[in-house]
């Protein structure tokens, strides 16, 4: 369904700019026609509005970038604070699942490499590299306790740590940049 309103969407966008552009060309033909003085302009009419078009258009652009970074950041920072629940929840359950647990953290682990790159953009080189340390620990931990009971409160402080950490930098991203 999804998909239909896409196109759907997308075939009167490109009407609409159709409609735009004739109506444009036809103005600026019935003025080239009409109004002698029309393409008459000064030099400094053109640099000043090639300078306006200039300025705002990578105006515009740079605060799309960061929007962009925002949300692939925002989307990472979900999966880590997905995967941290899910691991909370597999560590509760009585027969450990270790195979699934190591997925999880794995999962983590790779999002917090791909955090990484962002710390350039962002400043939250600090706070990804306690999210690596955390989900480290409980790794080490998991390792450990293989086959054996995992104790909740370790889990659940880890998972804890994992979710206030990935609030902290969301306000980072949203709120200071």
């Amino acid at each position: 369904m999804k998909i239909k309103e896409y196109i759907l969407n997308h075939k009167i966008n490109c009407l609409i700019i159709i409609l735009i552009l004739i109506s444009l060309c036809s103005w600026g033909y019935w003025n080239l026609e009409n109004n002698e003085s029309f393409l008459k302009a000064s030099m400094v009419d053109i640099v000043t509005i090639f300078l306006l078009l200039f300025v705002s258009y990578f105006l515009v652009e740079s605060k799309n970038n960061m929007k962009k970074r925002q949300e692939i950041v925002s989307t990472i920072l979900d999966e880590i604070v997905t995967s941290s629940y899910t691991l909370e929840n597999l560590c509760s359950n009585e027969p450990l699942n270790n195979s699934l647990i190591t997925i999880e953290i794995r999962k983590v682990k790779n999002n917090c490499d791909l955090l990484k790159q962002a710390c350039t953009y962002f400043k939250i080189k600090e706070a990804v590299t306690y999210l690596k340390n955390e989900i480290d620990e409980l790794d080490a931990y998991t390792s450990e306790q293989n086959k054996s009971i995992v104790s909740d409160a370790t889990v659940q402080r880890h998972c804890k740590n994992l979710s206030y950490k990935c609030k902290e930098i969301y306000s980072k991203i949203y709120f200071e940049s």
